[in-house]
Order: C-alpha cells, then structure tokens, then sequence
C-alpha cells in the first residue's frame, strides 16, 4: 500500500487551474485536514474570480499536499494535486 493512500478517501480526477496570467488565484485559507504521528494533510484553498455575461463567477479549488514526518522533525512531500471544489456565481451586493 502506498504511504499517501492510507490519507486520501477517494480518487479525484485530475483538474488543472485556469491560466494564472489571466485569472490570478486568490489565496482563501491554509488549513491542515489531517494529522497523525506519521502523516500530514494540507490543502491551501484558492478562488479565482471571472466575469462571463456581465456577471462575476468564482472557481473554487484546492492544492492538498500530503506531507510525511520524518523522525528530525521536517516534512517530506510524498503527494500533491489540485482539485477543483466548485464554480458558482457570487452573490450580487444588495
């Protein structure tokens, strides 16, 4: 079994984030989702605006890292993917 499976749930599929250049993500939160003696997961949450029919969309999407512990102290990472979490329209100001 490899290390990182015994972190992750389920399979996802892969996902690639819109061109930096013309969409530039939005750091939202860095959050660890998971840890053990052995294991750490952390996923760094990002928002990229867009406009499309005079209306502002959000795609939202993840980086998760999934680190190992070493016995000295520091982290090696052992996987890492994006993953998109979900697009929606974001709300009008009343």
């Amino acid at each position: 079994m490899e290390d990182t499976e015994r972190c992750q749930k389920h399979r996802r599929e892969p996902f690639q984030p819109p061109d930096q250049q013309e969409y530039p993500p939005v750091p939202l939160v860095n959050v660890d989702m998971f840890e053990d003696k052995d294991f750490l997961v952390n996923r760094l949450y990002y928002a990229v605006p867009s406009f499309s029919k005079g209306r502002l969309h959000c795609l939202l999407y993840y980086e998760e890292n999934t680190f190992r512990k070493e016995k000295n102290g520091s982290l090696t990472l052992v996987h890492s993917e994006i993953v998109e979490e979900g697009s929606a329209p974001c709300p009008s100001p009343r």
